[in-house]
């Protein structure tokens, strides 16, 4: 940098030199240190974000998992008795009797809008033997009769069922689940478990094992190589 300026000499002014500042950079050691913190606190970032990542995922399961109590209590409140559940925990009728639907001739039409399912499609996935389903409980001809207890769902929050057939929809946990043999692609359709007490249970039906005197529903996350559980009885 030029520094100029006029100095007093007898009287007489006379504009003094432009004299050149040296400016002080950082030194090599000072630059290695800096780039050892900048290393340092990265990689305490990179180490947290498994944690944080975990963290955001349990959040977000837990408020779905919220949301779906919500609107199974709402049904029962409306219809008297929970919602029925399926032959299997992993494909249960929760998506068409918290959605609800309308039906003629053996057609149901979901009130979300999504595409209809039949009578046959019915039975074949949540009947059981000796005892067939070819309707939904919260249905009827009439909109005026049924109610839709999730009309905040979002589309990212059912799919194809991978357990089931005939292009039945279920509704799908936002994380990702576990690897399930034979069924390649189910840990990305992660369903939501679902099983509910009712009287008239066979030998092999599931049965609530954490509430048995209403329901059991819950999630399985897949969060850094271990399953973890979300469910309403507890945390993991």
């Amino acid at each position: 940098m030029m520094i100029r300026g006029n100095i007093s000499r007898g009287g007489v002014e006379i504009q003094k030199a432009a004299l050149p500042r040296r400016v002080r950079g950082f030194s090599l050691i000072e630059m290695l240190v800096v780039i050892a913190v900048i290393g340092i606190l990265a990689a305490i970032m990179l180490g947290g974000m498994p944690a944080i990542q975990e963290k955001r995922i349990r959040s977000q399961v837990r408020a779905e998992l919220r949301n779906l109590l919500t609107a199974i209590e709402a049904y029962k409140e409306k219809h008297g008795f929970y919602p029925p559940d399926g032959p299997t925990v992993l494909n249960p009728p929760l998506f068409y009797e918290l959605v609800g639907t309308t039906n003629q001739n053996n057609e149901f039409y979901p009130l979300n809008g999504e595409e209809r399912i039949n009578a046959n499609a019915i039975n074949n996935n949540y009947g059981r033997p000796g005892e067939p389903m070819n309707g939904f409980m919260n249905s009827s001809p009439d909109v005026g009769e049924v109610k839709n207890f999730l009309t905040h769902l979002r589309d990212n929050q059912y799919d194809f069922c991978p357990f089931g057939s005939d292009g039945a929809r279920a509704l799908k946990v936002s994380a990702k689940g576990p690897t399930i043999n034979g069924k390649p692609g189910a840990e990305l359709t992660n369903t939501w478990r679902y099983v509910v007490a009712r009287p008239r249970k066979g030998p092999n039906d599931p049965y609530p094992t954490n509430n048995p005197t209403s329901f059991d529903l819950w999630a399985e996350v897949a969060i850094r190589g271990r399953t973890v559980t979300i469910g309403n009885w507890k945390e993991e």
